[in-house]
């Protein structure tokens, strides 16, 4: 189970993208991670891999979940409540 948020305030994909000097936050879980490693290397992407919600995915994340297997658990229940999905 792999969860991302965005609210204004804690800011979790932001912040994990400047940590770690990555273009989008899929690419903490694309291998570009770990030191000397690069995206499509060693990482948390596959068909074993089911990230929840993906409400604030850009069309480029999406393609390389869509590319590697991973799959989307969204729960629009909960998102409509929410106001986010």
């Amino acid at each position: 189970h792999l969860n991302e948020n965005n609210r204004p305030g804690t800011g979790e994909i932001d912040s994990v993208k400047q940590m770690f000097g990555v273009d989008t936050y899929l690419d903490t879980y694309d291998g570009k991670f770990e030191p000397g490693s690069s995206v499509g290397g060693k990482g948390l992407l596959g068909r074993r891999t089911i990230r929840a919600h993906c409400v604030h995915c850009a069309d480029s994340e999406l393609a390389r979940m869509a590319e590697t297997g991973t799959s989307i658990a969204h729960c629009p229940v909960s998102q409509l409540f929410l106001g986010s999905g």
